[in-house]
């Protein structure tokens, strides 16, 4: 099987660099390898390759850039390769949003530049291969995803709440962190429940119990409740 490889990089060493790495892959298949969104949205179209690898640095909005070259090309997967994280200081919110909102629009794996190119080559040659599971995460970028959850739910589980945290049972407190960091992360409830594998029935039916205890009727009082009551990891 022949996967075929599209590159949106604006750094011409590292597209050729990638390029030239793929050429010599017996499996892997390098369509075109372009430096501007306009190009790759040109690719994406003409080519409609298996992968892409693009660059979150190359556009304003990469995000909004991966969307649109799956859209040209609904076959086709992005794989971020990046060095955003090497030099860029952001919040662990931020990070956690940018990267739901690339798992909604096509992005299926984040992989840093500085794992080198032997690590994007396994990745992208897994990545040809993947086949879709019935429950839980898709792909490494949900499964980066799912850890994030599992941490926050470890953390808050682990901490001492004293009285705010009177009432709630331990599966409500794990509940309540995951469900919270989730919302707040622009995932709904179906979402946090399927990448930690929950029942989103049982998880509701906890939800609704979290909400009688706290005296909170909608989401955003919820998530505020539960950052107020120390269960969300702090934001730095």
């Amino acid at each position: 099987m022949m996967i075929r490889v599209g590159i949106v990089d604006d750094d011409v060493y590292a597209r050729e660099l990638l390029r030239m790495s793929l050429d010599r892959e017996e499996d892997l298949e390098c369509v075109g390898a372009v430096g501007s969104a306009d190009s790759a949205l040109r690719l994406a179209g003409e080519t409609h390759p298996d992968l892409i690898v693009l660059d979150l640095m190359l556009a304003p909005d990469p995000v909004g850039l991966a969307a649109s070259l799956v859209e040209a090309s609904p076959r086709s997967q992005v794989i971020i390769c990046t060095n955003w994280s090497d030099h860029w200081q952001f919040d662990q919110d931020a990070d956690f949003r940018l990267k739901v909102r690339a798992s909604k629009n096509g992005v299926t794996d984040w992989v840093n530049k500085s794992e080198g190119i032997d690590e994007l080559i396994g990745r992208l040659r897994a990545a040809g291969h993947r086949e879709p599971v019935r429950q839980g995460p898709q792909n490494p970028l949900e499964e980066l995803l799912e850890s994030s959850l599992r941490n926050a739910e470890a953390i808050g589980s682990q901490r001492v709440l004293g009285q705010d945290g009177a009432g709630l049972t331990p599966m409500e407190r794990r509940v309540a962190v995951a469900v919270a960091v989730g919302l707040e992360g622009d995932m709904t409830v179906e979402e946090v429940c399927r990448l930690r594998k929950l029942t989103p029935g049982n998880v509701r039916t906890h939800l609704k119990s979290i909400y009688s205890k706290w005296d909170v009727h909608h989401a955003a009082a919820f998530v505020a409740e539960a950052r107020r009551r120390g269960l969300l990891p702090d934001r730095s």
